[in-house]
């Protein structure tokens, strides 16, 4: 038809009439514009996973520095709900989705295959979120609605990751690209933190935090004198939590094809560490600090295999001196001597808010006494948790006391030892595995480069969650959390494929070469007995 494409114009007309539905819906919304644009965009958000999985990666590592800040434009647009809110932050998990459903698909249905390494990676995966979403439902059974569906969704999901990312990025130099777009999009929010420590919380982020709809709104109460910064997080705990462990990385060069640094590129990193240092510092988040502590001790001892388990040692029994004295630092008031101590050498030297905030540790008297439970209450000890055994989880916490905050805890009230010990010791076995092969590696090569900068990130969220569970509960902690596990894991699985593809390939050569031996052998025989025809 006069070369007209009529396929295009039923597109066009689609997306025309799709544009002006998605615009009227806007437009006419009776709470929040931005947050119906954000229900169209999470749909949005699952289709392009679908469609393009691996760009959908790079769109989540954004998402995990720059989500809360869509949320608190929603003032903008009008009076945002919690339904409005959970549209936003549905934006990041259904990238995910996408992605799962579109590397499934493409190796059942699709071009590709099924593999055993998928295979395996896929089961994993179904596993952990089968068991620690089984876990959260009856941990949780005193929420309701999307509350309750929230922390479904972030207890475990992120797991799929072991599934995805081998298949996204098969290659050391495909993960080393996502690990560097993922520090860059952080430098961004560093700045915005010296920003907000300097001006204050903007108009339209202080309007979000009296809405009600943040937990965040404690900041104005807390601030004693000082704003707590939190940037573009969701939390000054947050933001605290992966400024520290970033300092990491301004220290580990990798570059692309692992070529050596230049000497301005080395120095351009290295100025980048202290900046994130005071960024955290801001925050008033010890808890972050002692993240960015734990990322950076792992990092030093994972150089060697030596150092390692030197350091897997020191790290438990450290961990374990500290349950056993908890009962002795309650009895005979640690705490509370120290809490003086630090108050008199800082109130005699300066009268900055946040040194001050930070030296007070009532928080710390929690984490205490909830390690001190592990020895002297021995209800906290049951099989699968509380609720198969009729206890109440709601009945946990309360005014007057605490069972604890860190993960070891909440896994013995929601999941019991048993399942505990079990997970331990198959997490131990395939760390042993990884390890195994890291350490089989040249320690130029950008596969241990990867695999040990990974670990020593996930140290510090690990870190973290055992003295404040919710680290492994909280987006954007536990994406990462899952990620920094994944690249290892497809790290190793890549190298137990190339070692079976090379076995495989190099066994009928060996046999054609001995095929071609013993042929010669025989005609040099036949040669001795064939007449001289001198």
């Amino acid at each position: 038809m006069n070369g007209i494409n009529a396929k295009a114009i039923v597109t066009l007309l689609f997306g025309l009439g799709l544009g002006i539905y998605v615009m009227v819906e806007v437009l006419l919304a009776r709470t929040s514009s931005l947050g119906q644009l954000y229900l169209f965009m999470a749909v949005g958000a699952f289709v392009f996973g679908l469609v393009n999985p691996r760009p959908a990666m790079y769109l989540l590592m954004f998402c995990t520095v720059y989500i809360d800040v869509f949320k608190r434009l929603m003032v903008v647009g009008g009076n945002p709900t919690f339904q409005d809110v959970a549209y936003i932050l549905a934006i990041p998990p259904l990238l995910v989705a996408g992605s799962i459903v579109s590397v499934f698909l493409g190796a059942t249905v699709g071009r590709g295959k099924m593999t055993r390494d998928m295979f395996i990676s896929l089961i994993v995966s179904v596993v952990v979120v089968v068991v620690t979403v089984a876990g959260t439902a009856y941990g949780s059974s005193d929420r309701a609605g999307l509350g309750k569906l929230g922390v479904i969704v972030n207890q475990g999901f992120y797991s799929f990751l072991f599934f995805t990312l081998p298949v996204l990025f098969p290659s050391d130099e495909d993960r080393r690209k996502l690990l560097h777009f993922s520090f860059l999009t952080f430098i961004p929010s560093m700045f915005y933190m010296f920003w907000q420590r300097k001006f204050g919380y903007a108009d339209y982020e202080t309007a979000y935090l009296m809405t009600g709809l943040t937990i965040e709104v404690k900041n104005f109460a807390e601030s004693m004198g000082q704003v707590r910064c939190f940037s573009t997080f969701n939390g000054a705990g947050t933001a605290s939590t992966l400024f520290s462990i970033y300092v990491l990385y301004c220290f580990v060069p990798l570059r692309p094809g692992n070529a050596v640094p230049s000497v301005f590129k080395r120095t351009g990193k290295w100025l980048l560490a202290p900046l994130f240092m005071i960024a955290a510092y801001f925050t008033i988040g010890r808890t972050g600090w002692f993240c960015g502590v734990g990322s950076l001790l792992a990092y030093a001892v994972l150089g060697t295999k030596l150092r390692a388990r030197f350091g897997i040692f020191a790290g438990i029994g450290i961990f374990v001196t500290v349950i056993l004295l908890a009962p002795i630092m309650i009895k005979d008031r640690w705490l509370q001597i120290m809490e003086t101590q630090l108050k008199h050498i800082v109130l005699a030297t300066t009268n900055d808010p946040t040194l001050t905030r930070a030296v007070m540790l009532g928080s710390v008297q929690d984490r205490v006494q909830g390690w001190a439970n592990l020895t002297t209450n021995t209800m906290i000890w049951q099989p699968f948790g509380f609720v198969a055994s009729g206890i109440s989880v709601s009945n946990t916490t309360n005014a007057d006391f605490h069972w604890g905050h860190d993960a070891l805890i909440d896994s013995l009230i929601n999941f019991g030892y048993v399942p505990v010990v079990l997970g331990l010791i198959i997490g131990g076995y395939l760390f042993s595995r990884v390890f195994k092969y890291m350490y089989s590696l040249p320690r130029e090569a950008l596969a241990f480069k990867n695999t040990r900068l990974c670990i020593a990130l996930a140290v510090g969220i690990l870190v973290g969650a055992m003295g404040n569970g919710a680290q492994f509960r909280n987006f954007p902690q536990n994406l990462f959390f899952s990620l920094w596990l994944a690249i290892p894991f497809a790290t190793y699985q890549a190298a137990m494929r190339a070692r079976k593809s090379a076995s495989l390939a190099i066994l009928p050569e060996d046999q054609s070469v001995e095929e071609r031996t013993a042929t010669s052998k025989a005609r040099r025989v036949r040669g001795l007995h064939r007449p001289n025809p001198a």
